[in-house]
């Protein structure tokens, strides 16, 4: 089971997809800088960066199993993938929902950049078919909520997210206003207190993610920065 109230890395890319490094070395990188819990969360199914294909995720599940018991004394290790939600509408009724279930969490990703034609309500139902912890990767809630205004706005896309049981992840690594007002509380405006507001109230679980595609460009300021903002936010707090 997913732990959010730990110093916490649950986005992390390797040469399964796009990413520069093994994922051992993504492991070892997150110990030697005292993180107590990370996620190897690889591209699966997607259409338009390189990532896992269906008849590689019983080997991928292995060799990160592996690297979970090799490092257990350590640090708990996460097995996840990342599926765009484009290519989850796309490939529905064909995923190995057997095998995916069997993963601790997969992250959504795109979210914020479907038509608002399309109802949360219908993304529901799609998401039940995962049994396993899923959440939204890199999601601007409230450039989310501005397309829903006439179904409730930000109420709307986060009453979605407590029915659906999803967490929301800080993304250390995102250009989006919301990452970077977050991470810089100067910068936080009245759109960004509304959502924080918003997941206290309704106790939604919040990650973070480093979103790593390279070590060369770890960043361990902001990670730890969000972490210090998630631990408050899962408590309950925001000042």
């Amino acid at each position: 089971m997913l732990d959010f109230n730990c110093f916490m890395d649950l986005h992390n890319h390797t040469k399964w997809s796009d990413g520069a490094d093994k994922a051992e070395d993504i492991i070892i990188n997150a110990i030697a800088h005292q993180v107590e819990a990370v996620g190897i969360t690889d591209h699966f199914c997607n259409d338009y960066k390189y990532s896992i294909g269906t008849n590689m995720l019983e080997i991928y599940f292995n060799e990160i199993d592996r690297l979970k018991l090799k490092y257990i004394n350590l640090i708990k290790v996460f097995i996840g993938v990342e599926i765009s939600y484009i290519s989850l509408l796309k490939n529905c009724s064909i995923l190995p929902y057997d095998l995916l279930n069997q993963l601790d969490f997969i992250l959504i990703e795109d979210l914020d950049y479907i038509p608002a034609t399309i109802r949360l309500e219908d993304i529901a139902r799609l998401l039940n078919s995962f049994k396993c912890g899923k959440g939204l990767a890199h999601t601007d809630l409230a450039k989310l909520a501005d397309k829903y205004e006439d179904m409730g706005g930000l109420d709307y896309v986060l009453d979605f997210l407590k029915q659906s049981d999803l967490f929301w992840e800080i993304n250390t690594d995102s250009a989006q206003d919301i990452f970077l007002n977050i991470l810089n509380s100067s910068k936080k405006d009245e759109k960004t207190e509304a959502v924080l507001q918003g997941i206290i109230k309704r106790k939604i679980p919040v990650s973070v993610g480093s979103d790593t595609h390279s070590l060369v460009q770890y960043n361990y300021g902001r990670l730890k920065i969000a972490n210090e903002l998630a631990k408050k936010l899962n408590f309950g707090e925001n000042n």
